[in-house]
Formats: structure tokens, C-alpha cells, sequence
């Protein structure tokens, strides 16, 4: 029964069962008894008031006004004092479930700041990891959750920057997560904390900078370059247009700005960034491609839409108003056969 109002987020009704006086026969609550998923009521209680059975039984949130005939699900904040309660309680703060996920874990995810408090106040693990290695820091950074990953450095206290270079599975430091999250706040103080996570690649040898430009992330974008990351050709070729206009004006200021190497080096990106954006006006959206699996025949491909035609679009031909000229159908006699054939001259 525990387990289900914890689940809920029925407040009064946990205050009730944790209350001894409500013991009946004198037996203790065992508060850690866990389910078929390995989790205890403490896990429980991080259940998404949109998620619980109520919720998906009848079309209500947790914003919308108290009905008589229904239970509404408990809020954030109910939560947070069901948890606090269970702690209070003796509930461990370091229990696992199935997938390796603690509360602390949790309180990140949802960033349920007051939550990540009353965890480390009690004893929660700050550098537990879930199962693919992730820190509670990870997943706040990955949702964009600026408070709790503010507290979290502020309890790391010495081991702050140790946590900040940490990868998980798919090679991703939290620097990387709040680049692609643009959780711009978090994005600043782990640069300020470990300077060489902001070069780091990932598994994909993704950049937080490339990580951060094929999010559309241009705020954390620019806040990495200000920095002085890696300027990869791979990562601004991820740009968009309205990007690459951005990139090209900052890249002209740091080249008015800088002297020597440095400003060689930001005049030759500059260029490159022209360069790609002239050709990308000189083809537009369409773009011509050669199927190898159809005999090479030529296809056109919409980079915005992602739609792909076997017929030049009318949008193409007028960027290209010899093509139809030059592709035109010949007959070509066959060497030394007298047979025929018809192909296209590209």
C-alpha cells in the first residue's frame, strides 16, 4: 500500500502510514520492501504526477483545479514532502532499482532541486552512477536543469572537477550534455571548472561545440567558441544558414581582433564559411545525386524536407536551365556492333 500512494503522490496519506501510532499490531513499516521492478516507495515517489495511474485514467494534471469525485496526483511539491518524510522515516537514500537509477538520479532528471537537498542531506551518493555510468550531474546537465546542477558542483565540493571530466557509456562528459541541452547557466560553470572538458569528444568523435551547432543550440555555441574551443571544419558544416550568417560575423570580429596565427587562422574559417555558403546558394534546397544501386541513375534530394524525386524539381532547373540541354537523349553507336543504345551525357 506504501508504494502506491508514494506512487500517487498522496501526501496525507503517507504522513498516516508513517505515523506509528497507525501500526496495527505493533508492527514496524518495513519502508525499503521493494516491487517486481526493484523499487522501494523513496524511488517511487519521483513518479511524474502525469504519469501515475490517476493521471492516466482520467484526463487531469497536476495544475488543474481539485475535483470532489476524483483523486488528483500529488505535485512536485507533495513530493518533495513525501520524500522528505520517507527519509525522515529511515528510507535509504542509496537504494537501486532494476536499471541501476538511485533518487538522486531522479531528483536530477526531474529537477526537483529541494528533492537532491533532502537526498545529500541524508546521505545520498553524489558520484553513484546509473547503468550506463552516468552521474546525477550527467542527467541534470542532459535536461537542462540549472539549479540542481548548480547544487550538485556546490556538494562535489573537491571532487567537482573530477565529476565535470567524468564520460558515461557514449563517451559524453556533462560539459557535452549542456551543450546539446543549451543549458547555457550549467554550460558556463563547468567550463570555468574544467577547462579541457570542452574539447572532449564523444564516442561519435562529436565536439560539445559540433554537439551544440546540430542542436541549434547557437547560445552555447557561441559561449564554447568565446571560450576558445577547437574550430573543427566538421562541426560548423553542421550549421544552418541562419547559423552559418552568425558564425561568419563573429569569425570576422575575432579576425579584426586577433593578431600572428591567430588571425590567419580566423580569416582561413571565415573564407571557408563564404565559400560553403555561396555554394549553397548556387544549389539551393535540391541538390542532384547519382543512385549507384539503379544503374547511377540521377536522383534529386530536398536537404530542408528530405523528400527525394527520380524527375528534376521545377525549383532545380531554375537554378539549372542547361540541364536539360545537356542531359538530352543521344544515340550512340556501339564500337565495331552496329548496335545502339541510349544513355545521358552528363
Amino acid at each position: 500500500m506504501l508504494h502506491i500512494v508514494c506512487r500517487e503522490g498522496y501526501m496525507k496519506h503517507v504522513r498516516f502510514m508513517l505515523d506509528p501510532k497507525n501500526h496495527v499490531g505493533g508492527h514496524d513499516l518495513e519502508i525499503d520492501a521493494r516491487d517486481k521492478q526493484e523499487r522501494t516507495a523513496l524511488l517511487l515517489a519521483f513518479t511524474p504526477p502525469k504519469m501515475t495511474s490517476c493521471a492516466k485514467k482520467q484526463p487531469i494534471m497536476a495544475e488543474v483545479a481539485a475535483n470532489d469525485e476524483i483523486i488528483r496526483p500529488g505535485t512536485p511539491d507533495d513530493r518533495t514532502e513525501i520524500v522528505r518524510m520517507l527519509l525522515e522515516a529511515g528510507a535509504d537514500p542509496n537504494v537501486q532499482d532494476a536499471q541501476e537509477y538511485r533518487a538522486l538520479h531522479y531528483a536530477s532528471i526531474y529537477g526537483w532541486t529541494e528533492c537532491c537537498k533532502h537526498l545529500l542531506k541524508h546521505g545520498a551518493h553524489i558520484d553513484a552512477t546509473n547503468w550506463p555510468r552516468q552521474l546525477a550531474l550527467h542527467l541534470a546537465c542532459k535536461y537542462d536543469n540549472a539549479d540542481c546542477v548548480e547544487h550538485l558542483l556546490k556538494s562535489a565540493d573537491e571532487y567537482a572537477p573530477m565529476h565535470g571530466q567524468m564520460k558515461d557509456i557514449d563517451g559524453y562528459t556533462p560539459l557535452a550534455f549542456a551543450a546539446e541541452s543549451g543549458c547555457n547557466d550549467a554550460l558556463q560553470a563547468l567550463i570555468l571548472l574544467n577547462p579541457k572538458a570542452k574539447n572532449e569528444p564523444n564516442c561519435s568523435s562529436f565536439t560539445p561545440l559540433k554537439l551544440a551547432i546540430k542542436a541549434g543550440r547557437t547560445r552555447a555555441a557561441s559561449i564554447l567558441l568565446h571560450a576558445g574551443v577547437f574550430r573543427r571544419k566538421s562541426a560548423l558544416a553542421c550549421a544552418s544558414e541562419e547559423q552559418r550568417v552568425y558564425f561568419q560575423t563573429r569569425m570576422k570580429e575575432e579576425a579584426y581582433r586577433g593578431e600572428g596565427k591567430g588571425r590567419r587562422k580566423s580569416n582561413a574559417v571565415l573564407k571557408k564559411l563564404r565559400r560553403e555558403s555561396q555554394d549553397y546558394k548556387k544549389k539551393g534546397d535540391w541538390e542532384r545525386f547519382n543512385d549507384p544501386y539503379n544503374g547511377n541513375k540521377p536522383y534529386f534530394y530536398n536537404h530542408k524536407t528530405g523528400d527525394s524525386e527520380w524527375e528534376p524539381p521545377q525549383a532545380w532547373l531554375d537554378l539549372h536551365p542547361d540541364y536539360l540541354v545537356e542531359n538530352r537523349k543521344r544515340m550512340v553507336c556501339g564500337p565495331g556492333t552496329g548496335s545502339y543504345w541510349v544513355h545521358r551525357i552528363d
